[in-house]
């Protein structure tokens, strides 16, 4: 199964972001999860919660984000990058920020 969330121009901000983490943390059955949320108030917070969440679900194989001019900062890089390297049945991780906070 797949899920993809397209937010472009529309309102997405931290708690969509971590409630769409909540239940992807929580779907066992879910192999595909795309999430483009272009020019929307995704934050640290919502980047955190989505990268516990990537960790956490067993049956995940594909994982995207693309976040171009959000408010994801240092915090949530850090978070995505520590799932990715703990999250070995990961076959494809895409991450565009274009124009995003990721770190220094």
């Amino acid at each position: 199964q797949s899920f993809t969330l397209k937010a472009i121009g529309r309102q997405l901000g931290n708690e969509a972001g971590v409630a769409l983490a909540a239940a992807l943390e929580k779907n066992s059955s879910l192999q595909s999860f795309t999430l483009k949320a272009i020019g929307r108030q995704l934050g640290n917070e919502a980047g955190v919660a989505l990268a516990v969440a990537l960790e956490r679900n067993s049956s995940l194989q594909s994982f995207t984000l693309e976040a171009g001019g959000t408010q994801l900062g240092n915090e949530a890089g850090v978070a995505l990058a520590a799932a990715l390297e703990k999250k070995r049945s990961l076959q494809s991780f895409t991450l565009k920020a274009t124009g995003t906070q990721l770190g220094n």
